[in-house]
């Protein structure tokens, strides 16, 4: 079910009971809360530019900051040398909170993106193409494969939306807020890797512009988080 745009418990990441810890930390190689900057909070120093005059706004009804993306000209991204570590491995797990105004360019709006080839190493959207209100979250291996898009009728235009995706074994499952949707089994060998910039809301051809809000962006390597620590995520990240 879609979330609304309300605040966290006691604050972004922190719950009643004190400060909320990620699920293995050490494995957590990228953590962009987009709290008001583009700094990496796992402490791997993979801080986001911005070169468009993105910005961080008031939360419509609440206190705390989000990076909004007008959908015609803003994005942020790390540069190529900057993202060893992140991409590659033999298993993964990321995703982001968004809220959509629309669907961004072309009813495709990019979350992250790397270069536009026909096996970037991730990839994901939201999309209204064929009038289908989904979204894809994707992590592209070898020997090649990907997950279909989540089901028409998934995203919901002004609402807040968890999706995150975790790859192993064979096997790449997409979370939306918090239960799996999308379960594909595929040869997988290993996982993408490149020096490609690595964008959010947008992709290297500059056309594909995200309409809407970010928060909470977080990328695992080598690790593939289990059906619980996924909704822990969804549970204690709330915008």
């Amino acid at each position: 079910m879609p979330r609304p745009f309300t605040r966290g418990r006691t604050g972004l990441y922190v719950p009643s009971g004190g400060v909320w810890t990620p699920p293995h930390p050490t494995d957590l190689k990228l953590w962009l809360k987009l709290e008001g900057d583009l700094t990496d909070s796992s402490g791997n120093g993979k801080n986001f530019l911005d070169v468009s005059s993105s910005g961080f706004v008031q939360a419509p009804d609440g206190t705390k900051q989000v990076l909004e993306l007008n959908g015609t000209s803003q994005y942020v991204y790390l540069p190529g040398a900057s993202n060893t570590g992140i991409l590659g491995g033999t298993s993964a797990s990321y995703g982001l909170w968004f809220r959509a105004r629309s669907f961004g360019s072309s009813d495709y709006g990019r979350f992250f993106s790397c270069d536009y080839s026909d096996s970037p190493p991730i990839d994901g959207f939201v999309n209204n193409g064929y009038g289908d209100h989904a979204a894809s979250l994707r992590y592209y291996f070898n020997p090649s494969g990907d997950v279909s898009e989540l089901p028409n009728g998934s995203i919901v235009l002004d609402n807040w939306h968890h999706i995150f995706t975790t790859v192993e074994n064979n096997s790449q499952i997409i979370y939306l807020d918090g239960v799996s949707l999308v379960t594909a089994s595929e040869p997988i060998t290993s996982l993408r890797d490149s020096s490609v910039v690595i964008f959010l809301g947008n992709r290297d051809t500059y056309d594909r512009y995200f309409d809407g809000y970010f928060s909470g962006g977080m990328f695992y390597r080598n690790r593939a988080l289990t059906p619980a620590e996924v909704v822990d995520i969804y549970t204690n990240t709330t915008p």
